[in-house]
This record gives structure tokens, sequence and C-alpha cells, in this order.
């Protein structure tokens, strides 16, 4: 991407180093969104991040990428020096359309960013649902088969506050909500993990 500068705004002037250099396989075109965060500048270009010190780099690409699984991002300030971050959650094949998702950035000690729910958004729930003695604190173990723990006393209209902690190698886990038998019904949260390739 190229770097221009104007003292006017009126005549431009295009410097000899671009603003930003993609790594290989990465585009920064669609979308550019550049702001400074506390100590840390941020150009957030089609799917990806980079942050830098400097205003204009150099810069580091934040992976794993994209952030929160969003499309063509955006973000903006909120108050009490809070960051929105707004995006498309993918519709099949579609990266420019589907439902729009909005989240609370999170800036990280070395700069990296993160999300979470935006807590005034989260609508109010009632008292918590005492879980039996069986339901809380469970380790599940496989080796072949996968393992889970089915609740059969949580209404449809719930907010679910849960901690997974995958331990060793795992290749998936996650929650599968509204199914009779947690095989063959119901919506399916999964987190698979990811492995790095040797290049």
């Amino acid at each position: 991407m190229a770097h221009w500068v104007s003292a006017d705004l009126k005549n431009w002037t295009e410097l000899p180093e671009p603003f930003i250099v993609p790594d290989k396989g990465t585009s920064a075109q669609i979308c550019p969104n550049w702001f400074k965060w506390n100590d840390w500048y941020y150009f957030l270009g089609s799917n990806n991040v980079w942050r830098s010190r400097e205003p204009y780099g150099p810069w580091t690409l934040q992976t794993p990428r994209p952030l929160d699984s969003l499309m063509f991002p955006k973000t903006g300030e909120f108050t009490g020096n809070r960051r929105l971050y707004a995006g498309w959650l993918a519709d099949g094949r579609n990266s420019f359309g589907g439902n729009i998702v909005l989240r609370e950035m999170v800036q990280f000690a070395d700069g990296t960013l993160g999300t979470r729910f935006v807590p005034e958004m989260i609508p109010p729930s009632g008292e918590p649902i005492a879980l039996r003695e069986s339901e809380r604190n469970v380790r599940l173990e496989s080796k072949t088969e996968p393992r889970q723990i089915l609740l059969d006393h949580i209404p449809n209209n719930s907010r679910i506050t849960l901690t997974l902690a995958p331990q060793g190698p795992v290749k998936a886990y996650g929650l599968r909500l509204r199914t009779s038998d947690g095989k063959t019904d119901g919506t399916e949260f999964r987190l698979t993990t990811v492995t790095a390739q040797a290049s």
C-alpha cells in the first residue's frame, strides 16, 4: 500500500517507502482501519491486524488471524479508553454479508488484540441455575470416542458461562445446545485445535 503525505490536503506526494508491505498470503487493501490505542499503533486491513510502536511501522502481523473470525472488521473508540470491534460473520461463501457481530477489543501487554462480549450489551439474567455436584468441575478423558456430559435442566432462554480447559493433545472440544443425545441433533459449538505446519 502506497504512503502519501500532504500539508494542505490538496497537493499530495508519494513517499518512496510503502505504508505497509503485507506478508505473502495476506492482504491489507480492503476496509483499511488505522488507529492508535495507548502506546500502540494498529492497522486493520482485510481480515488482518498489524501493530507497531511507531505510526507508520515497522509492522508486526498478529497471528492467528482473523481476529475473532470476523470478516473485514472496523473499530471505533468507546467510553473509558475502550474500543468496539465490528465485522461480518461469513455466511457460507459470502464474506461480505451475513450477520454483523459486535465485540469489545481487549489489548494485552505485548500489544496483541483480543475480543470479549461488551458488558453493556449482555442481556440481564436471573439467578444462576444450581448445578448438581456431578455436573460441576467435570473432567472428561477419552483416547478414542468423544466424551460428554449432558445437562437436562437448562431452560431455552439462558446465558451460559463456562470454562473449557483442554489438557494434552486434543483434536476438538466444545458444547452442543438443544440436543437430545449430544450426537445427532442440536447446534454444535466446536473449537478445533490448530497444529503448526512445518514450512
